[in-house]
Parts: C-alpha cells; sequence; structure tokens
C-alpha cells in the first residue's frame, strides 16, 4: 500500500525493492553496508535512532552517502500512546 501511495498519489519515480531479496546476514550496521553496495545506491537517508548502530568512522567505509532524517520542527499530534 505505500508503495502504490507513493508511486499513484505522490507520483515517486523511485525504485522500490524488499530488502529480503538480498538475503543479508549480517549485523544491522554490516547489512545496511551490504544492501546498499548490492543494489549501487549512492545515497542513503536515514532516521536519528540509526545513530545507536552507525559510527561516524563505520560511515567512512561506506561509498553512498548518508543524509540524516531530522524531525525537528515536525507539528505534535495526538498518538495511541503518548507522550509524542
Amino acid at each position: 500500500m505505500t508503495i502504490r501511495i507513493a508511486k499513484e498519489i505522490l507520483g515517486v519515480t523511485t525504485l522500490f525493492e524488499d530488502s529480503g531479496k538480498y538475503n543479508i546476514q549480517a549485523s544491522k550496521a554490516e547489512g545496511v553496508k551490504e544492501i546498499l553496495e548490492k543494489c549501487s545506491a549512492d545515497i542513503y537517508l536515514c532516521g536519528p535512532s540509526a545513530k545507536s548502530y552507525l559510527t561516524e568512522e563505520f560511515l567512512f567505509t561506506i561509498k553512498a552517502k548518508f543524509v540524516w532524517m531530522d524531525y525537528t520542527g515536525y507539528p505534535e499530534y495526538n498518538q495511541l500512546y503518548p507522550p509524542f
């Protein structure tokens, strides 16, 4: 459903792939690196929680450019399980 929304409503033309097709067996950080290499990624957009396992030193070993998502300034809204 997410891909359908992205393509049909938002007009996104990016190729979507299931990471399961790459049969990654490595840890989180090494797994990210392996996926990026296997799909020849040049940019990787990741959320701030990835900073818990992607160190600055590790990022220098990866060819893809890392872009950290920044959620500051987003308006708060009611959540099923507060706090926001």
